[in-house]
């Protein structure tokens, strides 16, 4: 489908030049199945004929018909995404429509206007009441937020249980137990505050919040989030990482408490990492595969401390949480690439010790001994170069051994190692020091 699509707007690009035309437009229509177009005359018998289908854009359910079992009946509801142009009701001309099966024929129960202009994806979840819930997120025209609305489905009748507009939402299970809870994050750009929150249904029967709390003073944008085990003991924590209203990145991290969470006490100053051409974002992740996440942070090699902040080649901290999360352990030094697609962990006795040259043009991270009471760069100790597959034939890679290639860049990659240093790495030192992230 994604290739299909690629072709479709290429060809749009080529032959009708600057004309304004949807993918709907473009792309002629699935044909519908017998069951689809039982569905699609009982739509059409209930609200004209006058209906565009509308088709998820992300997620498991592709298909502007969703046919599934949502309440207690033995038989399969459907949902219908679909666009109206004449709205009657003063609402959204996106519509989602609810069909049940009575008498054995698809019959129209209820329709609903949208929360906003496309549907980002559906989903289906047991929220904490050992039922269904049906969950529909969409985009917003002209804003980078999203809106969800929440159903529950019975006795013949949807019910909206929950609608929120908000920059993030997720589903997770964070206390494990086979039920989902809903993750929030809302910005309120007016006042420049961003809060998370925790939904699901409770004892009593309610939909509601389970836990809030505010994300930091300096959060601009969400760029990614992490749920998963937090520390030795097994706990768990939900990690959010966000630009910084400075242009950096931050971590903030929110401790799993049964239905609940509470906020780490960590300063956010201390998992502040920056950004420039050398050192990219980089994400809460578990970079040594044990487990647990870690979380990152960075500060200037030696030698690059006095440059400007774009100037920094920057080595990356990897810690984890203690203490139910209110203390934080150094894991790892390391040097993370330039695209994010190999990370070259420094080994305790290079700590201090080393500086690290970057080269965009050659695609070279040379590592030399520094000694930082003079400001002095010394031998080299090692080269790692980094070559797109294409170019690896021209290259000359005398003295240079392959290490493999990234699955997510193209990349392959080769060291040359200065043996005849007694402070270079070993062969065996190497080989658990790098690694390639795909």
């Amino acid at each position: 489908m994604k290739r299909l699509l690629s072709a479709v707007l290429a060809a749009s690009a080529l032959f009708l030049g600057g004309c304004s035309v949807s993918i709907e437009t473009l792309l002629s229509p699935p044909k519908l199945d017998e069951e689809q177009s039982a569905i699609y005359n009982a739509l059409t018998l209930s609200k004209g004929s006058d209906v565009d289908l509308k088709y998820p854009v992300s997620g498991q359910y592709r298909s502007a018909f969703v046919v599934r079992n949502i309440d207690d009946e033995e038989t399969d509801e459907a949902i219908v995404f679909y666009e109206v142009s004449n709205v009657t009701d003063g609402g959204s001309s996106l519509r989602l429509n609810f069909l049940d099966k009575q008498n054995d024929e698809w019959v129209s129960v209820y329709d609903f206007a949208a929360l906003g202009s496309e549907i980002e994806r559906v989903q289906f979840a047991d929220l904490g009441d050992s039922e269904v819930s049906v969950i529909v997120t969409y985009s917003i025209q002209n804003s980078s937020d999203s809106a969800t609305s929440i159903f529950k489905y019975k006795d013949n009748v949807p019910t909206e249980v929950y609608k929120s507009r908000h920059t993030y939402m997720s589903l997770v299970d964070i206390n494990e137990d086979g039920a989902d809870e809903v993750f929030l994050i809302n910005h309120d750009r007016s006042i420049g505050a961003a809060s998370v929150y925790l939904l699901g249904w409770t004892e009593s029967n309610a939909f509601s919040i389970l836990s809030a709390s505010p994300l930091n003073e300096n959060y601009a944008e969400c760029k990614n989030i992490v749920n998963g085990v937090c520390d030795e003991d097994g706990n768990k924590a939900i990690y959010v990482d966000y630009l910084t209203s400075e242009g950096a990145l931050s971590t903030d991290i929110f401790m799993c408490r049964g239905r609940s969470f509470i906020q780490s006490q960590i300063r956010p100053e201390q998992l502040v990492r920056r950004i420039n051409t050398y050192t990219p974002s980089i994400f809460s992740q578990d970079i040594d595969d044990d487990g647990i996440i870690e979380v990152p942070g960075t500060s200037p090699f030696g030698g690059y401390e006095n440059l400007t902040k774009p100037e920094q080649i920057n080595m990356t901290y990897w810690y984890q949480l203690r203490e139910g999360g209110n203390f934080v352990k150094c894991e790892y030094f390391s040097y993370m690439s330039i695209r994010s697609d190999y990370v070259f962990f420094i080994p305790s006795r290079w700590t201090g010790l080393i500086t690290v040259n970057v080269s965009i043009a050659d695609g070279t991270a040379t590592f030399s001994q520094y000694d930082s009471r003079n400001k002095e760069v010394g031998e080299e100790l090692m080269v790692i170069r980094a070559l797109p597959e294409a170019s690896v034939e021209k290259a000359d890679l005398s003295g240079f051994v392959s290490y493999g290639k990234s699955e997510k860049t193209g990349y392959c990659f080769y060291i040359r190692n200065n043996t005849e240093n007694t402070f270079a790495l070993t062969e065996a030192e190497l080989s658990d020091c790098f690694k390639i992230l795909n």
